[in-house]
């Protein structure tokens, strides 16, 4: 894999990328359910909150590539809406895996115009090779965090669920050809990046994650738990590129930390953990459905927690 993404390299072109998004539309059989609906693996993790758990492991993967760093670098007012930035990112995320198939498509265009804004000297945010370094850390943390604190996958499990992931990265404009071919492929190539030449912290991509780490308004409190949990979670040669403590203290702050959380999130039932858009994605599949006493009583608890979620949510979102 080349080392550089500059005016030289391929980048994804928009009129193929759009005619790409009216195809995968064409041939999902029901629009209401989105690209991949209920059964699929990808609404069974990605409707976990504990996953956000590991945004900052995804996060600071991202940067270590010197490209991307220096992306959001001069394309984003990280110091002053990092935090915004991120919440962006999984608004995105979630949007394509919950949404039906127009919002689907919608984000994912919007997605791909804002990253046709994004280029610089060497790089473009829509070169196939960044794309997939940037998607690749957000489900390699995805599965890292829901293995974690509910449960492994089963191997048919994780072979059905990179499947779905193949849809996923055609939204953002993954190219077949550079996806690696199976799961085993793909964790060789998570691995390969970050052992490669092609990964070195950066002191932009160091200025940017510990603004991240520390936190920022009520959220500093916080700096220190995100900075042991960041650590345990990298691997060793990104850990000490950001500069990150990792000593015997610091590992038995880390095994307790999450020894205790996942005993914790265990105990909270399914169907109360869940984030707004699956809560939004699993009442629309409800509404579609013949209504009976059950399904109306369903529903009816169903709104009755979403609503406090929901207005937790955008009330956090406005202060970070």
């Amino acid at each position: 894999m080349p080392s550089e993404a500059g005016p030289d390299r391929p980048v994804v072109k928009t009129a193929g990328f759009l005619a790409d998004l009216d195809a995968m539309a064409a041939a999902v059989q029901d629009p209401n359910l989105g690209f991949f609906g209920p059964g699929s693996i990808a609404w069974m993790i990605n409707r976990e909150p504990i996953l956000h758990i590991a945004g900052p492991r995804a996060l600071l993967m991202q940067l270590a590539h010197p490209l991307v760093a220096r992306g959001v670098t001069e394309h984003s007012n990280f110091d002053e809406d990092l935090y915004g930035r991120t919440i962006r990112t999984f608004t995105a995320v979630y949007a394509m895996v919950f949404g039906d198939v127009e919002e689907a498509l919608g984000w994912a265009r919007r997605v791909h115009q804002t990253h046709c804004r994004v280029q610089g000297d060497g790089y473009r945010a829509n070169d196939p090779q960044l794309l997939l370094w940037v998607y690749a850390t957000l489900v390699d943390s995805a599965l890292f965090a829901y293995e974690t604190h509910v449960r492994p996958l089963r191997r048919h499990e994780r072979d059905k669920h990179y499947d779905e992931m193949r849809t996923f990265a055609a939204l953002f404009g993954i190219d077949e050809r550079v996806f690696p071919k199976d799961w085993d492929a793909f964790g060789s190539y998570v691995r390969d990046t970050i052992d490669s030449d092609r990964i070195h912290v950066t002191q932009q991509a160091h200025d940017i994650a510990w603004q991240l780490l520390r936190g920022r308004h009520f959220l500093r409190v916080f700096g220190p738990a995100a900075q042991i949990v960041a650590a345990g979670m990298l691997a060793p040669r990104l850990r000490d590129g950001f500069g990150l403590r990792w000593d015997r203290p610091t590992a038995l702050a880390y095994n307790a930390l999450m020894t205790s959380t996942r005993l914790a999130y265990k105990r909270i039932p399914p169907f109360v953990r869940a984030m707004p858009m699956a809560w939004e994605a699993e009442l629309r599949v409800m509404d579609a459905e013949p209504e009976t006493v059950w399904l109306r009583s369903a529903k009816g608890a169903r709104r009755a927690f979403q609503e406090p979620l929901r207005k937790g949510f955008r009330y956090l979102s406005a202060r970070v």
